[in-house]
């Protein structure tokens, strides 16, 4: 059994055939040369595929994911998934796995990128049961109820970051045994998968079967008498905020994009340079006092990361030294990971197990429109940590005091999720979190 696709080579349109049962992709016209032939592992899940789609003088690029749920009937389907299950890597040994499912993320396809991964695990047998999220914080609920049943579970999270934010702040601290989480993303950001390298659902699906479990930083996040997000108000019924995170705390222009661009959520990752545009026309700043405990680095080699697996970071001198800004910013990002979304690398230095903070800061005095524009640039690879306006730090905790008589009050987005407003601090729970990750080899 194969599937085809169509392509085009210049104004040439070609097909593409894959045939997992032989385990080759192959191309070209009636007649298929032996060069245009292709073998790939057996074990492989899918394929994504660029063409060039549209009229002519307004195509564009666009991406054709190929995975094994399109090869037609069941029999075709079992052909290819026993050609799968022939490496016995791909078959993961886990507990009861727990699916839970936010039907509303950004791109709106979790639901239909579970009816594809359901199917392997139907094949394999894997047991499973399915959670769909029905409110905000539902699926911290659901995970806090089953984790007090104190037996082995895993979670696999199906939407965007905040899914995952969700459900890590279920989980009590110190968990045992230690659940493991599989992420499946489908939402607009995506951030933990950007930085591991995930970055189509073929690449997902592959990790989930034949990833390995890493102990993953997780960030803590407290605020005394919290205020109104939206006021800026003191919050009478709540005198404090504790939360976890797995990837970022963004503070500033960022945050504003994220949080505004909400209207657009239709466009996918889209919406984010639109909104970013308006941003920088206006060039808001934002007050704020920042403290950190900083670690020193002297004589260490820096290798911006985007893979977020490199350990390499060894500490010159554990010991730390204060450090105090108190000044207008136009970004302050504390983060886990190097991107915090597609096309987004603000800490290319962040590892998800380094035991740290690593936080990048931009001042205004120090950064003007034109550099603006050149940091979101520069923002799309590893570049930002040559620029000369922005500083970088790596600090074992962090606290930001924001003045509420700024002409731009700011917000706090939390793994993208908008929290409670004011004066915050932030430590690190090292190797906190067991997430699957693709092989490091």
């Amino acid at each position: 059994m194969s599937v085809s696709v169509q392509a085009w080579h210049g104004k040439k349109q070609l097909s593409i055939t894959v045939n997992p049962s032989e385990g080759t992709i192959k191309w070209g016209d009636e007649k298929i040369d032996p060069r245009d032939v292709v073998f790939v592992q057996k074990s492989v899940l899918g394929l994504s595929v660029e063409t060039l789609e549209g009229e002519m003088g307004s195509k564009k690029v666009v991406t054709r994911e190929v995975l094994f749920e399109n090869l037609g009937d069941n029999d075709s389907l079992g052909e290819a998934l026993e050609s799968i299950a022939a490496d016995k890597k791909t078959v993961p040994q886990i507990d009861k796995l727990h699916v839970i499912l936010n039907p509303f993320s950004g791109t709106g396809k979790s639901q239909t990128k579970w009816g594809v991964l359901r199917r392997y695990f139907d094949f394999f047998k894997l047991p499973y049961e399915v959670h769909r999220t029905m409110y905000q914080l539902h699926a911290t609920e659901i995970a806090a109820q089953i984790c007090a049943q104190k037996e082995p579970t895993n979670f696999l999270c199906i939407g965007g970051d905040g899914i995952t934010h969700e459900v890590i702040n279920g989980i009590p601290t110190n968990q045992s045994p230690k659940p493991t989480c599989y992420i499946l993303p489908a939402g607009s950001g995506n951030g933990m998968a950007r930085t591991l390298g995930i970055k189509t659902d073929a690449d997902a699906m592959w990790t989930i079967f034949n990833g390995e479990p890493s102990a993953v930083d997780v960030f803590t996040f407290v605020q005394h008498q919290p205020k109104d997000r939206r006021t800026g108000e003191v919050i009478p019924t709540k005198t404090k905020t504790e939360k976890k995170s797995f990837l970022h705390l963004n503070f500033g222009i960022i945050s504003d994009i994220d949080f505004e661009s909400e209207f657009l959520r239709c466009c996918g990752a889209t919406r984010f340079p639109i909104t970013a545009v308006w941003k920088i026309l206006t060039y808001p700043h934002y007050r704020a006092k920042i403290t950190l405990s900083v670690v020193d680095y002297t004589n260490t080699i820096w290798k911006p990361n985007m893979a977020g697996k490199d350990t390499s970071k060894n500490l010159v001198n554990t010991a730390t030294k204060e450090v105090v800004i108190d000044d207008d910013f136009v970004l302050i990002s504390v983060s886990n990971v190097s991107s915090i979304s597609e096309g987004m690398c603000l800490n290319p230095f962040a590892h998800i197990n380094s035991g740290l903070l690593d936080v990048t800061v931009a001042l205004r005095s120090e950064i003007s429109r034109f550099k603006l524009i050149d940091l979101f640039n520069r923002a799309e690879t590893t570049e930002i940590a040559t620029a000369p306006y922005v500083q970088h730090f790596c600090a074992t905790s962090f606290k930001i005091e924001p003045k509420t008589d700024s002409a731009y009050k700011g917000k706090f987005d939390l793994d993208g999720e908008w929290v409670t407003y004011g004066d915050a601090s932030m430590g690190v729970l090292p190797g906190e979190l067991s997430l699957v990750t693709p092989h490091s080899d």
